[in-house]
């Protein structure tokens, strides 16, 4: 008895009030079936599900491509809406002159997470999802980053599914500052997500393929912008504890969840760069098990700097 061939993904792309292309891949026995607007039809190795998407840009290179006007609608498979972020490709073009959906942008512009330009609006499953434009990334060479992402249901980016960790700095001194933070997060079931706001400075986000949690944490740890803007300022002797790092091992010590500390105990230890003094204040959280962060981290003196040693 032959078996009927199921949906994998359908995605539809018009404008205005034109007829759509609609591409179609069905989950046909062992393989699947893709079928092109213009009738052509490839049968491909079902496989992992990103491999499989960009098997289909070399089969279609317009299909992952987000343009100007479009209406775009998806309907797939959970494990295929997953890696959707790391397959759509918007084009600079959606951003220079693609319509604007401005009560969106706006609840956008006020969110924690992100200071942006939202350029273009999807469905995928049902569900709004948005086209985000960086104004900058120190991640990538690029000058700006776009994104395709879910939109929560206030209207704001959906950029953590599940938050792994995160940290926080404010200067309470006379140099006072705006929150700084970084987070680590899930964004879908298969795609991690780093997002940093500093104060005064555009939000920038990196998203990647899942792995291991604690090679994301250390990852995240080394490669934030948060820390990586302070880092440039800090004066750490050699064979001493990184701040961040440290602060993450006091957390893991005390057994995860949150905690704040001082970036020094007082100032009496020099001038160690910003963020290490008696007024700056930090908050590590995290909801990884603690044997990972500290895995992550890797042997510490596990010593406060300027504090000398015991």
């Amino acid at each position: 008895m032959a078996v009927m061939a199921t949906q994998w993904m359908t995605l539809s792309k018009s404008v205005d009030d034109g007829d759509p292309e609609v591409w179609v891949i069905l989950q046909d026995g062992e393989a699947l079936r893709f079928q092109t607007p213009e009738g052509g039809i490839h049968r491909i190795a079902n496989d992992e599900p990103l491999k499989v998407l960009r098997s289909l840009v070399e089969l279609d290179p317009t299909i992952n491509t987000l343009r100007e006007l479009e209406d775009v609608v998806i309907g797939c498979v959970g494990e295929v809406r997953d890696v959707l972020p790391l397959w759509l490709r918007p084009l600079d073009e959606v951003v220079q002159g693609g319509r604007r959906n401005e009560e969106l942008e706006d609840s956008i512009e006020e969110s924690l997470w992100w200071i942006s330009t939202l350029a273009h609006h999807l469905s995928v499953n049902g569900e709004v999802w948005a086209v985000i434009a960086s104004n900058a990334s120190p991640y990538e060479s690029a000058p700006r980053d776009l994104f395709a992402v879910p939109v929560a249901g206030d209207d704001l980016p959906l950029w953590f599914k599940e938050e792994w960790a995160s940290v926080d700095f404010i200067e309470m001194g006379s140099m006072t500052s705006g929150l700084d933070t970084s987070v680590l997060g899930l964004l879908t079931d298969r795609v991690v997500s780093w997002v940093d706001r500093l104060d005064e400075q555009p939000t920038c986000v990196w998203i990647g393929p899942l792995t291991a949690a604690e090679e994301h944490f250390k990852a995240w740890l080394e490669g934030n912008w948060l820390a990586r803007q302070l880092r440039e300022t800090w004066n750490i002797p050699p064979g001493e504890d990184d701040f961040v790092a440290w602060g993450f091992l006091k957390l893991a010590q005390q057994g995860g969840g949150s905690i704040d500390l001082a970036g020094a105990l007082s100032d009496d230890t020099g001038d160690l760069g910003i963020g290490l003094t008696a007024t700056s204040r930090w908050t590590f959280t995290s909801s990884l098990p603690s044997t990972t962060i500290v895995e992550a981290l890797g042997t510490l003196t596990d010593r406060r700097l300027g504090e000398p040693a015991t």
